[in-house]
């Protein structure tokens, strides 16, 4: 049978390794911050956790939603001029190309 790499027995190697890297100068200290923090963190119920970080969320919502409207609504709308009656339609679907493009066009079509 082969080993599997997700046994249920504690890694010896592993267990020393991380003793000796987390243990730090004062563990006494360490052990009360983190009765501290399991404390207050009991302490809070799920309710006053979820509005302490609800209110930037709902402000970041607006926001997006205002960007959104903005942009859906036509915020970038421009006009465009009307063409002129003697325009070629190569000029009216060629209006971002360059002159060049444009005499290039014209004397393939033989103007």
């Amino acid at each position: 049978m082969s080993e599997s790499p997700f046994e249920s027995r504690p890694d010896e190697t592993l267990g020393r390794l991380l003793r000796e890297h987390l243990t730090g100068p004062d563990s006494a200290a360490f052990i009360v911050r983190l009765r501290r923090a399991l404390r207050d963190a009991l302490v809070e119920s799920p309710w006053e956790s979820l509005s302490r970080w609800s209110r930037p969320g709902l402000v970041a919502a607006g926001v997006a939603a205002a960007v959104l409207g903005w942009v859906a609504l036509g915020g970038r709308r421009t006009v465009e001029p009307a063409a002129p009656a003697s325009v070629s339609a190569q000029v009216i679907v060629a209006g971002e190309q360059t002159a060049g493009d444009l005499l290039i066009a014209a004397v393939v079509e033989g103007r």
